[in-house]
């Protein structure tokens, strides 16, 4: 697994660099954990050479999922971390585009990096956690 390389003061901003190879969620949830961070959000760019998108249903309380192959630019990647469960969890939305600059977005399961993928981690004064509700089936933001 290729080292991920973080710099920054955890006050404010700290930025990461995944390195090609490396699993993008998994390697932000790793980082956030291994440095105590239990609140921020997440903007990103990069490469990726496959990832798994997803699209919420309502009805059915589960994801959508489409797998694909790349290589993909990550045109944009925005989300938060935070606490749920008492587990440090990633939640982030990637918009990705082809070789014919054809756009493909959701919900980011997980995806590889190709190159690099360079994120920017705004850590938030609080901690970010998240509550299970049972109507949307998800765990959303806790603002109690």
């Amino acid at each position: 697994m290729a080292k991920e390389n973080g710099y920054g003061d955890k006050s404010e901003i700290m930025i990461l660099r995944i390195n090609k190879g490396s699993k993008i969620v998994k390697s932000i949830v790793d980082f956030c954990s291994k440095n105590e961070i239990d609140g921020a959000w997440v903007t990103g760019l990069g490469a990726v050479s496959k990832a798994t998108v997803g699209l919420y249903d309502l009805e059915t309380k589960g994801y959508h999922k489409k797998d694909l192959k790349g290589p993909f630019e990550i045109a944009s990647l925005v989300g938060n971390v935070g606490v749920a469960r008492k587990k440090t969890r990633a939640h982030i939305h990637v918009v990705l585009t082809d070789k014919k600059m054809k756009a493909f977005g959701g919900h980011l399961d997980e995806a590889v990096v190709a190159a690099t993928c360079e994120v920017k981690l705004e850590i938030l004064e609080v901690e970010l956690t998240r509550k299970h509700d049972e109507e949307i089936g998800l765990d959303l933001i806790n603002l109690e």
